[in-house]
C-alpha cells in the first residue's frame, strides 16, 4: 500500500545540483500525494512518469541554472530553485498556523515547487561595467531580461498556470480550482492591472491557498 509522503523543512544548499535533487523528489512526492488523496489505485507507474517527464523537461531548460531575479532577489545562477525550495519552507510553516489549516498541504507544495516556472528562459547573464572602491571601472556577471525570450506570454502567474497544466491533466494530477487560483495570483497587486483587482480580492477573502502562498513568496526573500 502506498503511503503518504511526510512535510518537513528541507535544507537549502549553496550547491545547485543539491537543490535539483532535493527538488525533483518534492516535486515527485506532491503528485504522488495528491493522486493517493484522489483515490489512486493503479495508476502510480503513469505518476513517476509524469515526474520523470517533468523533470526531463525542466532538465532540458535553464530552470536548475536560472537566477530568480536580474537583480532583486537570488540574482545567482541557480537561484531559482533556490528561492523556489525557500518559498516552500515558509509554505509547510505557515500551513500549521490557524488561518491556513483549512489549506491542502499537497496542493501548498505543488504550488509552491511550480509558482515560478514562468521565469524558465527568461534571463541571460552579461558582463557590466561598474566602478570598483577606487573608483575604477571593471566589470562584473550580472543578469537581465532576455529582449525577446518569447514570442508568445501571458503574464507571470498565467505564463506558470499554463505551464503547470500542460503536465498535469490526467485523471490523479489535475489542478484544483484553489490550485489555480493560487498560481495565478502568487504575485498579490505586482502582477495585476486594476481590472484584476475585484478577482483577486475574491480569491484572497474566500480562498486560504492563494494567501498562503503570497506569504510564503515574500517571507521567502526578506532577509530579516
Amino acid at each position: 500500500m502506498l503511503e503518504l509522503h511526510t512535510w518537513e523543512l528541507v535544507s537549502v544548499s549553496n550547491k545547485p545540483e543539491e537543490n535539483a535533487s532535493t527538488y525533483n523528489y518534492l516535486l515527485e512526492s506532491a503528485l504522488l500525494n495528491r493522486a493517493i488523496n484522489r483515490g489512486l489505485s493503479s495508476g502510480e507507474e503513469k505518476i513517476h512518469a509524469l515526474a520523470d517527464n517533468i523533470v526531463n523537461w525542466l532538465s532540458n531548460t535553464d530552470f536548475y541554472s536560472s537566477p530568480a531575479s536580474t537583480r532583486f532577489h537570488e540574482a545567482f545562477e541557480g537561484g531559482l530553485v533556490y528561492h523556489t525550495l525557500k518559498v516552500y519552507n515558509e509554505a509547510i510553516q505557515l500551513i500549521k498556523l490557524p488561518h491556513f489549516r483549512s489549506a491542502d498541504i499537497d496542493s501548498a507544495v505543488l504550488v509552491a515547487l511550480t509558482h515560478d516556472w514562468c521565469k524558465i528562459g527568461q534571463y541571460e547573464s552579461y558582463e557590466r561595467n561598474v566602478k570598483d572602491d577606487s573608483g575604477n571601472w571593471c566589470q562584473v556577471s550580472s543578469y537581465r531580461t532576455k529582449e525577446n525570450p518569447s514570442s508568445i506570454r501571458l503574464g507571470h502567474g498565467p505564463q506558470s498556470l499554463v505551464m503547470i497544466i500542460q503536465f498535469c491533466n490526467g485523471q490523479y494530477t489535475h489542478l484544483t480550482q484553489e490550485e489555480m487560483a493560487a498560481i495565478r495570483w502568487h504575485m498579490y497587486t505586482y502582477d495585476v492591472s486594476s481590472y484584476d483587482i475585484r478577482d483577486l480580492n475574491t480569491c484572497n477573502d474566500n480562498v486560504p491557498l492563494v494567501h498562503l502562498i503570497q506569504f510564503a513568496d515574500q517571507l521567502a526573500i526578506v532577509n530579516y
